[in-house]
């Protein structure tokens, strides 16, 4: 009897130990994430990735293929960006394909680089007392034209577009005071970008908190009017620049707009 009282006061007499060492353990994280939360930002942004690799992926359906812009076809069409008759054939053969939908994540917000040379060209030519229908037989179809014409023909293409900046209404009037880069729109051009067709606003929201942006770039006119529609591209990457998640919607004046892999 004397012995088993003797062991539960010297484990009464050092139950305090655990206590303690947890306490000294939880003080020294929380100060060092005071002073460095990067430190723990990352290792939870790490600890993600992990649960994401141990996950079981679910088998390719094969229904999504993308012809990426890479070394393999930098080497064979020449430097980025193409002439945008690349993507009229590639539009074209697409089509061909019967491929249900396409979508472009690049953007087309300014013109072919062909095509301003084949206008300077033109000038040439007429000045010189040329026919404007021989000039036009001999540079033919430009390269912006032809590109819209296979994208009408497909029926089902998708262009990019990108916002300006984004940020939240809380931040806005620092934001709208700033200029409007040059090609910028602060309002939608015809037609608009595609927008969710039913929203609703809860009382008790925080509509503050929500992604908004006050311009964005259109693809070119010839070319937005030829699409079935235009997404934006745009994507918030984490601290450490990998991009782990996309923005469902993104608020564009009194439109809530869609990204182009939902309009997809």
């Amino acid at each position: 009897m004397a012995t088993t009282t003797t062991v539960r006061t010297r484990r009464h007499r050092h139950a305090w130990r655990p206590l303690l060492i947890g306490t000294v353990t939880l003080t020294a994280l929380f100060v060092f994430n005071y002073y460095h939360p990067a430190a723990f930002d990352l290792a939870d942004l790490k600890a993600s990735d992990l649960r994401m690799y141990v996950t079981r992926r679910p088998p390719l359906t094969g229904a999504v293929v993308i012809a990426a812009i890479d070394e393999k076809s930098i080497a064979e069409l020449g430097h980025w960006p193409w002439p945008r008759s690349v993507e009229a054939r590639l539009n074209d053969a697409l089509r061909d394909y019967k491929a249900a939908v396409v979508g472009y994540d690049v953007l087309f917000s300014e013109r072919d680089e062909d095509d301003v040379q084949a206008e300077r060209i033109a000038a040439r030519l007429k000045g010189l007392g040329i026919a404007d229908a021989a000039v036009e037989q001999t540079l033919g179809t430009g390269n912006d034209l032809a590109f819209a014409d296979a994208v009408k023909r497909q029926g089902s293409t998708f262009l990019g577009y990108a916002f300006e900046k984004h940020f939240d209404l809380s931040s806005a009037p620092q934001i709208l005071s700033a200029p409007v880069p040059t090609g910028f729109k602060t309002s939608p051009v015809a037609p608009p970008p595609l927008a969710y067709n039913l929203v609703r606003e809860l009382p008790d929201a925080a509509p503050k908190l929500l992604i908004a942006a006050r311009a964005y770039l259109p693809p070119r006119p010839v070319l937005n009017s030829a699409a079935r529609g235009t997404g934006y591209v745009d994507y918030d990457a984490d601290s450490d620049g990998v991009l782990r998640s996309e923005i469902a919607v993104i608020r564009f004046g009194k439109r809530y707009c869609v990204p182009l892999y939902l309009a997809l």
